[in-house]
């Protein structure tokens, strides 16, 4: 694999905003939109508000010249926790662990380079900025039965815990930034 070099999203053109989103969609399980509009404001919960909210905390990176995927996050759910309970009612099931494991991510790969190694470079490097940042832990949620739980788990994330919400198992996935 050829070098890669992260880009900053406080300082992406306009055009690579537009290929994030276009990934956004793609990557996303909900495909269905009853108009524009309900498609904006879901992508407004979900990534936008990490673009307005945390913009130092995104990263992107290019493949053949196209953004080849993203990584956005927040540097303390805890400390942000009605900003993103709207969006995520389902946090408050894992508070508790919001102090070991700070920060949280959003990651997402276009699927023409997905499975080639941009994934983890991607989070090692946002894990660094974490570290530089002094952020001792960062994690996410997922479904249990989610094909992204392997991902994470070959990348450090081995701290675990199971909730059930609704009619579904999520899963906190945790990665300590002190021990590595």
């Amino acid at each position: 694999m050829a070098s890669i070099n992260f880009l900053s999203l406080t300082q992406a053109s306009p055009e690579h905003l537009i290929e994030i989103k276009d990934i956004f969609f793609e990557a996303s399980a909900r495909r269905d939109f009853s108009s524009e509009t309900e498609k904006e404001e879901f992508y407004e919960k979900y990534l936008g508000i990490y673009l307005k909210e945390f913009p130092s905390y995104g990263f992107y990176f290019l493949h053949e010249e196209k953004v080849g995927g993203y990584i956005v996050g927040a540097p303390s759910t805890l400390d942000h926790l009605s900003l993103f309970s709207s969006a995520l009612p389902y946090l408050e099931l894992f508070k508790e662990f919001f102090e070991s494991y700070p920060a949280h991510l959003h990651i997402n790969l276009s699927s023409v380079v997905r499975g080639m190694g941009f994934g983890s470079l991607l989070l090692a490097h946002f894990e660094q900025h974490l570290k530089h940042q002094k952020i001792d832990g960062v994690h996410l949620i997922t479904a249990k039965t989610a094909r992204n739980v392997h991902f994470y788990e070959q990348n450090g994330y081995s701290f675990r815990v199971q909730r059930v919400f609704g009619e579904r198992v999520l899963l906190l996935l945790g990665k300590s930034l002190t021990h590595y």
